[in-house]
C-alpha cells in the first residue's frame, strides 16, 4: 500500500514538474519573441545581406542629371569618353580647352567684356604707361603701375605650380596635350643652374622630353647639375643666329635638334630682357611653334608690342603673377594657344579692328586708333561706343594710313627676302660647283628658312591688302554720308 503510495506521489510531482516546465517556456516564448531556434537566425542573416546587395548597389547608379549638371568643370582631358562633354570648346580654343558647353559660353563672354575694357586704354598698354587719372598711385614707379593696370588673365585652366615657389617656378596649365598617350616636348630657356622646374615637370609628366638651354653657365665656368631625364644645351636664345657665341632663334635651335615641325608642349622662358628679340624673330618669321608659353617679361616699354603680337597669333593669358624679387620690372605670364579665330569670334577689338603697337604709335602720343582725350592719355568713355559704331572718318583715315605705310613696309621686306634668297640659291650653286657640300647644305637650309618666312609675309600682305580695300569702300560711303573730313564735336 505504501509502495502504490509512493508511486502515486512522484507520479504527482512528475506532472506538476512537466507542467511548470511548459508554464516558463510559454514565458520565455513571450519575453523573446525573436529567439526561435537556429532557423530564425538563418533567416534575419539573409534578410540582411540581402539589404546590404541593395545598399551597395544604390550607390554604384549614377547621379541623377539635374546633380550631375551642378559639377564643376573638367579641363583635365583624360579619355575620348571626357571629350563628348567639351567638343566645342575643343575645337573653338585649338585643342587648349576642354569645358563643358554652358561654362564655356560663360567664358567666352567674360573674355569679350575683358578685351573691351582693355582695348579703351590700349595706346596706354602700348607707350609701356599708365593713366594721370589714378589719384591712388602716389609716384610709384610706372613699370608697377603699368602691370596692375593692365593685361589681366582672361581665360582660365586647371593650374599647378610646377618648381620652386618664388623666382623660378611657374605655373603650368593642365592641358589635354600633357596627357601620357600624347608626344610632349618641353623647352626651358634659362635656368641659372636651378632645375626644380624641370623636377616638377618630369615628376608630374614623366612621358615629356625636357630640353634647358643657358650659355650664361659656360660663360661663368659653371658646370651644369641637370638630371639624366633634362637634355642641357649651353645655348641661348636671340633675335639672330650667332654661332661662334652659342646664340640661335628658335627656329634654329628646333632645326639644330631635329624638332622642326614639332609643337611644343611648355615653353618657358626666363632670359632676362632677351625675350623681346627673341620674339621679333618669330615674328619676322610667323612662326610661334608652342602651345603654351610660360614668361616672365621685364619692360613695361616693351610688353605692348610683344603681347599684341602673341594676341595676333592666337595667345591669350590664363595667369599672371607678380615677381616681388623684380620689382618693378619683373611679371610672370601665362599664355595658351587658342587660336586667332578665338579671338575673332568674340569679337576682340584689338584683333579685328587691326590694332597695331610700333615705334611710330609709340612715340606719336597719340591714341589709336579710334580718338580720345590726347591731353592726357587716355579714351573718353564714349570712346567704346563709337569703336562698335564705328570709328570717325579722321580716325579711319588716321588707321587706313598707318596700315598703306606697314603694307609698304612689309612689300619692301619681302622684296629684299627674295633678293636674299636668290643670292642664297647662287651661293649653294657655287658651293657645291667647289665641293664644299657642308656650305652648301647650310645655305640651301638657310634659303630655305626664308621662303617660309616670305610665304607668312604673302598672307600678311593679302590681308591687309584685303582690309584696306574693304575700309577704303567703307570710308567713301561713310563721307559721302557726313561730308569730307567732317569730325563730331
Amino acid at each position: 500500500m505504501s509502495t502504490l503510495r509512493t508511486r502515486d506521489v512522484a507520479a504527482s510531482h512528475a506532472a506538476n514538474g512537466a507542467a511548470e516546465e511548459k508554464i516558463e517556456q510559454h514565458a520565455a516564448a513571450r519575453r523573446w519573441p525573436a529567439r526561435k531556434g537556429p532557423g530564425g537566425l538563418v533567416i534575419f542573416a539573409s534578410v540582411t545581406a540581402v539589404l546590404a546587395l541593395v545598399l551597395v548597389a544604390y550607390l554604384r547608379m549614377p547621379a541623377p542629371a539635374s546633380l550631375q549638371a551642378n559639377e564643376p568643370s573638367v579641363k583635365i582631358v583624360h579619355s575620348d569618353q571626357r571629350h563628348s562633354h567639351c567638343a566645342r570648346s575643343l575645337r573653338e580654343s585649338d585643342g587648349f580647352i576642354c569645358e563643358r558647353d554652358d561654362l564655356w559660353e560663360i567664358e567666352k563672354q567674360a573674355a569679350r567684356r575683358m578685351a573691351d575694357k582693355q582695348a579703351v586704354t590700349f595706346d596706354l598698354m602700348c607707350r609701356g604707361t599708365f593713366s594721370g587719372r589714378v589719384p591712388y598711385a602716389y609716384g610709384f614707379q610706372q613699370g608697377v603701375n603699368w602691370y596692375q593696370m593692365y593685361w589681366e588673365p582672361e581665360l582660365s585652366c586647371v593650374k599647378e605650380r610646377v618648381g620652386v615657389f618664388g623666382d623660378g617656378g611657374k605655373y603650368v596649365c593642365h592641358t589635354d596635350s600633357l596627357e601620357p598617350e600624347k608626344p610632349c616636348l618641353v623647352y626651358s630657356a634659362g635656368s641659372n643652374n636651378d632645375f626644380s622646374f624641370e623636377d616638377d615637370m618630369h615628376t608630374i609628366w614623366p612621358h615629356c622630353e625636357i630640353h634647358t638651354f643657358d650659355p650664361t653657365l659656360k660663360e661663368r665656368h659653371l658646370q651644369p647639375k641637370n638630371p639624366s631625364y633634362v637634355n642641357f644645351h649651353p645655348w641661348g636664345l636671340s633675335g639672330q643666329n650667332d654661332p661662334a657665341r652659342m646664340y640661335f632663334t628658335l627656329s634654329e635651335v628646333m632645326r639644330r635638334l631635329n624638332h622642326t615641325g614639332r609643337d611644343i608642349t611648355v615653353f618657358k622662358v626666363d632670359i632676362e630682357h632677351a625675350e623681346y628679340e627673341t620674339f621679333e624673330a618669330m615674328g619676322r618669321e610667323g612662326s610661334f611653334p608652342f602651345q603654351q608659353l610660360l614668361i616672365e617679361v621685364h619692360d613695361p616699354k616693351k610688353n605692348g608690342q610683344l603681347f599684341l603680337m602673341l594676341r595676333e597669333h592666337g595667345f591669350a593669358i590664363f595667369a599672371k603673377e607678380v615677381n616681388f624679387f623684380g620689382i618693378p620690372c619683373c611679371m610672370e605670364y601665362v599664355f595658351g594657344r587658342v587660336g586667332r579665330a578665338f579671338f575673332e569670334m568674340i569679337h576682340d577689338p584689338w584683333i579685328t579692328k587691326g590694332y597695331q603697337c610700333n615705334e611710330s604709335v609709340i612715340n606719336a602720343g597719340k591714341l589709336h586708333p579710334t580718338g580720345g582725350d590726347q591731353k592726357v592719355g587716355i579714351h573718353h568713355p564714349m570712346s567704346r561706343v563709337q569703336s562698335s559704331l564705328g570709328a570717325t572718318p579722321t580716325s579711319t583715315l588716321l588707321g587706313m594710313e598707318r596700315r598703306k605705310q606697314r603694307l609698304v613696309s612689309m612689300e619692301k621686306d619681302m622684296a629684299a627676302k627674295l633678293a636674299h634668297i636668290a643670292e642664297l640659291d647662287k651661293r649653294a650653286e657655287d658651293e657645291s660647283a667647289q665641293g664644299d657640300a657642308k656650305r652648301a647644305s647650310q645655305s640651301r637650309a638657310e634659303a630655305e628658312d626664308l621662303r617660309i618666312v616670305v610665304r607668312n609675309l604673302e598672307v600678311k600682305i593679302s590681308a591687309m591688302k584685303d582690309m584696306l580695300s574693304s575700309q577704303s569702300h567703307n570710308t567713301t560711303r561713310t563721307l559721302g554720308t557726313n561730308g569730307e573730313g567732317s569730325t563730331q564735336k
